[in-house]
């Protein structure tokens, strides 16, 4: 996880990079599924990565933090990732070169609320 410090309150997309392969880290707001607008400039690496390595796909993580009812939260979690999903193929990556993957524990025990209110994009190779 990311150091307390890196992670934006509400809503931010964070690109790194994990052993030269791109990653993104979606946060959202308090509730909510909007995917924030810096999606299309920040995910443009991924979207290159993956057009450029057809052995590659994204595979979709949803996290909540724990507050609140999990069934809701469950529920969020999915949507957020969904949307994260849709903005992915808006960008240029074939749907069926994504995937959506339910983390062991999708209540995440970050350091804060808002680092675990996310949704990983990591690539895989098929």
């Amino acid at each position: 996880a990311a150091p307390a410090s890196a992670v934006p309150v509400g809503a931010a997309v964070l690109d790194s990079l994990v052993q030269d392969v791109p990653k993104l880290q979606v946060f959202f707001d308090t509730g909510k599924v909007d995917v924030p607008a810096e999606f299309a400039d920040k995910s443009k690496g991924l979207v290159a990565y993956l057009q450029s390595h057809a052995d590659q796909k994204a595979v979709i993580s949803g996290f909540n933090d724990p507050t609140g009812d999990p069934a809701k939260n469950a529920e969020l979690s999915k949507q957020r990732a969904m949307a994260v999903q849709a903005a992915l193929v808006l960008a240029g990556v074939p749907s069926e070169r994504t995937a959506l993957e339910k983390p062991a524990d999708s209540t995440d025990s970050a350091d804060t609320n808002a680092a675990a209110r996310r949704v990983d994009v990591m690539l895989r190779a098929n």
